[in-house]
């Protein structure tokens, strides 16, 4: 218990630290909640916390769609599981409020998880944390680039969602190169697996 107390306490004290530091590297060099750095929950809490506290009326009609999407959301998921399906209430959510841009990124990374996973036969998680480490580095990045932007380094096509040339072309390639060698090697696996059975 006390080392997992120690483990907690680091990683509060880590966090404390880091994320008001990227938060303020974020806004400074892309402008949180703008087109360049669009942040759909803090916009969206800010809409909420707005229309309660300062115009005092909350707009029904919109609450009530919500509501009933909900509940049709819900449902969906219920019939679904028994069905044998996973259709997460939770991953429509998200697709509604989030911008086009990163629920269609979304999408087809769950369309790849599920193209490889069935290729090889059965579950894998490997995706998931492949996944991970993908939008860990993004992040890192967008953060380091963001530093250089701050430090008066300029490039025109730094900013996120701007077309950078030379640099998108060589992230994308990296990506697919990546994506063809965990197919090929989630291919290989099964095959030996297989074979070892």
């Amino acid at each position: 218990v006390s080392d997992g107390f120690k483990g907690q306490l680091a990683g509060l004290l880590a966090g404390a630290i880091v994320v008001p530091l990227t938060l303020w590297v974020a806004h400074e060099a892309y402008g949180l909640g703008t087109e360049a750095l669009p942040s759909p929950q803090a916009s969206f809490y800010a809409t909420v916390l707005q229309t309660l506290f300062l115009q005092g009326q909350v707009p029904m009609g919109p609450v009530m769609v919500g509501i009933g999407l909900g509940f049709v959301a819900i449902a969906v998921e219920i019939l679904g599981k028994r069905r044998g399906l996973i259709l997460s209430s939770l991953a429509f959510a998200v697709g509604i409020y989030l911008p086009s841009v990163i629920s269609t990124g979304m999408a087809l990374g769950a369309l790849a998880r599920f193209w490889g996973t069935r290729s090889v036969g059965g579950s894998s998680h490997r995706g998931i944390l492949i996944s991970a480490g993908l939008i860990t580095g993004d992040a890192m990045a967008a953060l380091l680039l963001g530093i250089l932007i701050i430090a008066g380094v300029e490039y025109a096509g730094w900013g996120p969602g701007e077309a950078g040339g030379w640099s998108n072309t060589i992230g994308l390639s990296i990506l697919v190169l990546l994506l063809v060698m965990m197919r090929f090697n989630y291919a290989r696996r099964g095959s030996t697996e297989e074979g070892m059975g």
